[in-house]
């Protein structure tokens, strides 16, 4: 979700070629989507050629932690999933973005909890340290 769907959202006119974005904000959507990107794949690196179930479900966790965080502040900095059209992307009745992050967030908390309750039972496969 974080390295590919994600991208496929937000490389397009509503985020990184939004012309009532500043150039500083387009470079910081553009730096996110890097560094969320590259986290993802050193996830998947972790997992497949590793075995660091762990350390890549932290990852997940930490980078869908700070959608919510982000999210929680909006009204601090004047944040919102609302596009600038006054548009609000829905599935279901409820905001998209808002269950995407949720979701992965959840998934994330479960394979960490779980990674980490496997090793605590002498479970371990992870071969993390």
């Amino acid at each position: 979700m974080i390295g590919l769907l994600i991208p496929y959202l937000e490389v397009n006119d509503t985020h990184v070629f939004n012309p009532d974005w500043t150039p500083h904000a387009r470079l910081h959507e553009v730096w996110q989507l890097l560094t969320n990107t590259t986290l993802a794949a050193i996830g998947l690196w972790l997992v497949w050629f590793g075995a660091r179930i762990r350390a890549a479900s932290l990852i997940g966790l930490v980078i869908s932690a700070a959608f919510v965080g982000a999210y929680l502040l909006r009204d601090i900095y004047g944040g919102s999933t609302t596009y600038a059209d006054g548009s609000v992307k829905i599935i279901f009745g409820l905001n998209a973005t808002v269950i995407a992050v949720y979701v992965m967030g959840a998934v994330a908390a479960l394979f960490t909890f779980a990674a980490f309750a496997g090793s605590l039972a002498g479970n371990d496969r992870s071969r993390d340290a």
